[in-house]
């Protein structure tokens, strides 16, 4: 419970309710509902929130037609699995 936060918020809207942790985030694990296009929105939000620590990873967990193109600056997706229609991308924030 110390070492793990469960943070429920509108990814649609901002990330804002990251600046109130002192610690950047070295694992961020992502799950936005099917079909909603938050994947890279998020991504975005994420970047602008300052809350990754370097080398943070992000697993995020998607629907398959939803493709992660052009991750924002800093953002590395270096794996990607699937299973029927869903796919789980692999990502590491480099700065």
């Amino acid at each position: 419970g110390d070492r793990a936060h469960l943070q429920r918020w509108d990814i649609g809207r901002s990330l804002g309710c990251l600046g109130q942790w002192s610690q950047h985030f070295d694992l961020i694990l992502m799950d936005p509902p099917y079909g909603s296009n938050l994947v890279m929105p998020t991504l975005g939000h994420l970047r602008t929130s300052g809350a990754m620590a370097q080398n943070a990873r992000l697993v995020i967990e998607h629907a398959r037609n939803e493709a992660i193109d052009g991750a924002p600056a800093g953002l590395k997706l270096y794996d990607q699995r699937y299973h029927a229609k869903t796919m789980v991308s692999f990502l590491v924030n480099e700065i």
